[in-house]
């Protein structure tokens, strides 16, 4: 939806008779579709700003003929952006859509709708962050489990995003019941956000596996008492860090029939202009970009995960490698 609105604007209320028509328009990416979606903008839509705009793990994942709609991996309307990508998704068809900076075309397209008639902020200087998480593509979105599983690997990335949130100023307003429990402590986050103590120790902690995961109603925490919303976040972090992670690849065989089918991946080049190639995936973890240009973040329950071991003693490595930012001192570790 947010990917529409630079290109045919923000529709009035009560005017969703034209709600298929601007979807046509933004559809179309051509110079006809941007002549159309440019004038249909300017007779009905106003222009607005994205305050923040927070997702999960985004992925390029429909049909075998890639399609990709316009402004969805790039939008020039958003002031804060929040992206959490997995590190553990090795899917061919689950690659990561990261965000990225707008083509030098991409960056003068589109004209100004109506002007809104509540006042607006400053101009639009946008602040993008991709974080990397460990587990895999429903894992950072919680729907590997059943609903009311208390730790799970989802929960890391959404307080990371609600603390976020914060930081951004945006005013949106939360329900201080329901922040306890995802496990964040409301008077960490207002009015002030305040720096979070250090984690946990994990020299000690087993990682949990798929098949002894123990069921929601009977799960016991790394020390021993029942998961509840007055232990500490950074308890809560441990504890979800060591839930299991649920690889498609392993747990069915029929995903492997499209890792063995070459397909195209796209990437953007230093200059902002896109490349492409040809391969089979063969279960890979994903490539992180540009490991000696710039800090790579990575949030710190993935060292938690990395510092603690599974019931046979080995270690946990990420399916996606950051080797190269971690030898260079390009890596950074953020809560």
């Amino acid at each position: 939806m947010s990917s529409g609105v630079p290109q045919v604007g923000l529709l009035s209320a009560c005017n969703h008779q034209q709600v298929p028509f601007a979807y046509k328009m933004y559809s179309r990416v051509d110079d006809l579709g941007w002549k159309q979606s440019n004038a249909f903008k300017e007779a009905f839509s106003v222009d607005v700003t994205i305050e923040f705009f927070g997702v999960g793990d985004t992925v390029v994942s429909v049909g075998l003929i890639p399609h990709r709609l316009p402004f969805t991996t790039s939008n020039k309307i958003v002031r804060t952006l929040r992206h959490a990508v997995s590190l553990d998704e090795r899917r061919a068809k689950f690659k990561a859509n990261l965000w990225n900076c707008p083509t030098a075309k991409e960056a003068t397209l589109g004209v100004e709708g109506q002007k809104p008639d509540a006042p607006q902020k400053s101009k639009v200087k946008s602040n993008s962050l991709n974080n990397k998480v460990e587990a895999r593509e429903e894992d950072v979105g919680g729907g590997s489990v059943e609903n009311g599983t208390p730790n799970i690997l989802a929960r890391i990335s959404l307080r990371w995003m609600i603390r976020e949130c914060f930081k951004a100023e945006t005013g949106i307003m939360f329900v201080s019941d329901s922040l306890r429990e995802v496990g964040l402590d409301p008077g960490s986050l207002y009015p002030y956000v305040l720096p979070r103590p250090p984690s946990l120790s994990a020299q000690s902690a087993t990682i949990q596996l798929m098949a002894s995961a123990t069921p929601a109603h009977q799960q016991v925490g790394s020390v021993g008492t029942l998961v509840d919303i007055h232990v500490s976040e950074e308890e809560h972090e441990l504890r979800d860090a060591l839930s299991p992670i649920y690889d498609q690849l392993s747990l069915s065989w029929l995903w492997w029939s499209l890792e063995l089918l070459p397909m195209k991946q796209r990437f953007q080049k230093s200059d902002n202009s896109w490349g492409s190639y040809m391969g089979a995936n063969l279960g890979r973890g994903r490539f992180i970009p540009r490991q000696k240009k710039g800090a790579i973040k990575v949030h710190r329950s993935v060292k938690l995960r990395m510092d603690a071991q599974y019931p046979d003693g080995t270690k946990y490595k990420p399916q996606a490698s950051f080797d190269t930012a971690l030898a260079m001192g390009n890596l950074r570790w953020v809560d």
